[in-house]
């Protein structure tokens, strides 16, 4: 009788199992489309790192490499600069 009640049992861990899962994580809150202000650095794009040189940037300004690692964090207040591997700025986002 015990062989019978094997398969049984697997079927029913099975079926236990495939109600855990993670639940995503929950999208950032909506923001204004420039609420850290980044909208005077756009025009920086696919240029070098040293045009930042000089400039007043918001306070909570973050200057990204390719291989820095970051916090998931979302600040919307934030202005997020990323640099390509040739040091080039290639994005400027809040958050």
């Amino acid at each position: 009788m015990m062989p019978r009640l094997l398969p049984l049992a697997g079927c029913l861990a099975l079926i236990l199992l495939s109600g855990c899962k993670e639940d995503p994580a929950p999208p950032p809150p909506d923001v204004a489309a420039d609420s850290c202000d980044h909208a005077p650095f756009d025009a920086l794009i696919g240029q070098p790192r040293n045009a930042l040189e000089g400039m007043d940037m918001p306070e909570r300004t973050r200057i990204i490499s390719p291989h820095d690692m970051i916090t998931e964090d979302f600040r919307p207040d934030r202005l997020n600069i990323s640099l390509d591997k040739n040091g080039r700025i290639s994005r400027v986002w809040c958050g």
